[in-house]
C-alpha cells in the first residue's frame, strides 16, 4: 500500500493477526533480536529491551509493540535486527583462531541502515579490555599485518624499516566506540550512520599526521587524480 494509508492497517486488530501468523512461519530471527533503534516518540526506549522483552512487559504481542510505537512516530521508527554474529562463545573462538580474517562484508553499502567502520575500536574496545579475549599485541596484528600478510599488500601493516609510516597512537584504557548518529550530508540531503572512536590520538599515513584527535590534521594523504591522468602517487613517507 502506499505510505500514506499503512497506518490504518497496522492498527486494525484484524490485519495484526494475519501478521502474526504470518512471523510465527516465515520469521526466522525471534523477536528477542529486534531493538528500537530511533524513535522521537519514545526516545527511553532506543538501544533499550528487545520487543519480546518490552511485549512481556506491556502483556502484548511483540508485534503489537512493533506497530505502536511505529505509529507514535508517524511510521518513522527505525528498529535493529540481529541477523548472525551474536553467539559472544562462538564469537571468541573464531577470534583466537589465526586462521580467520578479520574483515567486512557490504563495506559502504546500506550507509543509511548501518554503520560497521569502528569494527577495529570495537574490537580493541570490547575483545581486548572488556573480555581479555585477545591481547592487544594480537588484536592490533588481526588489523594490521595479519591482513596485510594475507593479501600481500607489501610495506604495510608492520613498524619496521623500509616500511610506509602508517601510524596510529591510541590509549588503550580509553578506546573505543560512540552511539551512532544519523547524518544527512549525501547529494540531495540523504541520511546515513556514521560512527565515531575515542582514545585515538593520532593517525599518520605515509608519515603525514592526518588526524591529531581533534578532527584536525594535514588532512588526506594522497593524490587526487582527476580526468583519467597517470600522475604519479607522492613519495610515501617511510620509517
Amino acid at each position: 500500500m502506499p505510505a500514506a494509508e499503512r497506518a490504518r492497517f497496522y492498527r486494525d486488530p484484524a490485519w495484526r493477526e494475519r501478521a502474526r501468523a504470518d512471523a510465527v512461519r516465515q520469521w526466522h530471527y525471534g523477536w528477542d533480536k529486534v531493538f528500537v533503534q530511533e524513535t522521537a516518540a519514545h526516545p527511553e526506549l532506543a538501544d533499550g529491551p528487545s520487543l519480546a522483552e518490552l511485549g512481556s512487559q506491556r502483556g502484548v504481542d511483540p508485534l503489537d509493540v512493533l506497530c505502536d510505537v511505529a505509529l507514535d512516530d508517524g511510521l518513522q521508527t527505525r528498529f535493529r535486527v540481529v541477523v548472525a554474529n551474536d553467539d559472544a562463545e562462538s564469537l571468541a573462538g573464531l577470534l583466537r583462531d589465526d586462521r580467520t580474517l578479520l574483515g567486512l562484508s557490504d563495506a559502504g553499502a546500506h550507509a543509511s541502515q548501518l554503520c560497521d567502520a569502528v569494527f577495529s575500536t570495537y574490537l580493541l574496545e570490547h575483545w581486548v579490555r572488556e573480555t581479555g579475549t585477545l591481547s592487544l599485541e594480537k588484536a592490533i596484528w588481526r588489523i594490521t599485518g595479519h591482513p596485510a600478510a594475507v593479501f600481500g599488500i607489501p610495506g604495510r601493516g608492520r613498524v619496521a624499516p623500509g616500511y610506509y609510516a602508517d601510524l596510529v597512537a591510541l590509549d588503550p584504557a580509553a578506546v573505543g566506540v560512540e552511539q551512532m548518529e544519523r547524518v544527512h550530508d549525501l547529494p540531495a540531503g540523504a541520511d546515513r550512520l556514521i560512527a565515531r572512536s575515542h582514545g585515538l590520538h593520532q593517525v599518520w599515513v605515509n608519515g603525514e599526521l592526518v588526524s591529531d584527535g581533534n578532527g584536525d590534521g594535514g588532512g588526506r594523504a594522497g593524490r587526487l587524480i582527476r580526468d583519467g591522468g597517470t600522475s604519479a602517487a607522492p613519495a610515501a613517507g617511510q620509517l
